[in-house]
């Protein structure tokens, strides 16, 4: 199996937003996680609240910025924790391509 570029930096790369009490707000893991970690520290030092909707655009601006490029919602997958409900939630190609749009739609 070949991979492009692109997929290949996809494959290799995770970005993790948290919300936790104690002090950690954001991070990047991974090959990229130098340039997230610095796009999170941007972020983070305008806003700390965000909303579920908001930490999910936030994630995907970071994981754009780092790569250099816009992201398609077949290139990625989304996946995501919440306090308020248990489980873990998979966001379907349709969810991603929505905050992809709304993050398109705010530049």
């Amino acid at each position: 199996m070949s991979y492009n570029s692109s997929q290949h930096k996809l494959k290799h790369l995770l970005t993790c937003i948290l919300k936790i009490s104690r002090g950690i707000k954001g991070i990047g893991v991974g090959v990229k996680q130098q340039a997230v970690n610095s796009f999170l520290e941007k972020k983070l030092k305008k806003k700390t609240d965000f909303s579920y909707d908001e930490s999910v655009q936030l994630a995907l601006e970071a994981l754009q910025s780092s790569l250099g490029n816009d992201l398609k919602s077949h290139e990625v997958e989304v996946v995501t924790i919440n306090k308020t409900e248990t489980g873990i939630k998979r966001l379907t190609a349709e969810e991603i391509e929505h905050h992809l749009n709304t993050i398109a739609e705010r530049d």
